[in-house]
């Protein structure tokens, strides 16, 4: 078997980081392809417009955005209990693109 690993600390965009979208729990190497990892830049080129927007309305000026999952391979997937790569695969033809953030929130702001 091949061992593969991936250079985490990779920029995808200006805030965001291969390792960072690619991070998992489970112990099991979660290494996009190619054209899973230009989906991911296209990604982070909507989040980094949301983390500007978020920042222009609501922020502090530079409040991050964090990220929780961003991408699965199938092995990692399996192994989290997510949903089949049929599904992943029929809606997301260069991977399983399923990602969620948390943007910090401050209540006061918007009454």
């Amino acid at each position: 078997m091949i061992e593969v690993s991936i250079n985490k600390q990779a920029r995808l965009s200006e805030h965001f980081t291969l390792g960072e979208l690619t991070k998992t729990r489970v112990n099991i190497e979660n290494v996009p392809n190619e054209a899973q990892v230009e989906n991911l830049k296209r990604l982070c080129r909507w989040l980094e417009q949301l983390r500007r927007r978020w920042n222009n309305l609501y922020g502090e000026g530079n409040d991050p955005i964090i990220i929780n999952s961003g991408y699965r391979s199938e092995a990692v997937n399996k192994a989290v209990g997510g949903v089949k790569a049929d599904w992943l695969r029929c809606r997301h033809p260069c991977g399983g693109l399923r990602t969620t953030a948390a943007i910090r929130h401050h209540p006061a702001r918007h009454q």
